[in-house]
Order: C-alpha cells, then structure tokens, then sequence
C-alpha cells in the first residue's frame, strides 16, 4: 500500500483495527464497545483529520500495559484519563 502523499489521503488514513487498539480504545471509554466499528469510529472522533496517527500509540499502549488479562494501570501512560473498563 503506498504511502499516503496528500491531506485528503490521510483523512481516510484508519487505525489498523487490532486487538490491542481495540481493546485500549475500549478500556479507556472512548469506544463505545469492543469490535471493530466502534474502535474505527472512536479514532476518527480522536483525531478526524488523520485519525491512523494514534495507531502505534494504541498498540504500545495495549503491548506494554493495557494487556488482555493483568494490566498494569499504575505504570501506563494513560492512567490518569482511562475509565479502566476491565
């Protein structure tokens, strides 16, 4: 897939919808739900004019800290702002 050279290219630019991304954007409260569409929706609602920019933090965040069972809330990142629906 070619890099996106233009603006209007990378609005249409998603999150690559995975689980780590999905379940983060859940967990924080910005996704209304755990599948696919509702973590498109809450990254275009994040960042609408390039909302796949917020993908590699997403999948950091999920990787190092906001793992599928023991997460470690008190050293993520994004503690202070995550509604922590575990």
């Amino acid at each position: 897939m070619p890099i996106p050279r233009s603006a209007t290219e990378r609005e249409n630019m998603d999150i690559k919808p995975d689980v780590h991304t999905v379940r983060v954007l859940y967990r924080l409260g910005v996704s209304a739900s755990m599948t696919v569409d509702a973590a498109l929706d809450a990254s275009r609602w994040m960042n609408p004019a390039f909302p796949g920019k917020v993908d590699g933090a997403l999948w950091e965040i999920g990787r190092r800290w906001c793992r599928p069972t023991d997460p470690d809330c008190g050293e993520c990142v994004v503690r202070d702002v995550c509604e922590k629906k575990l």
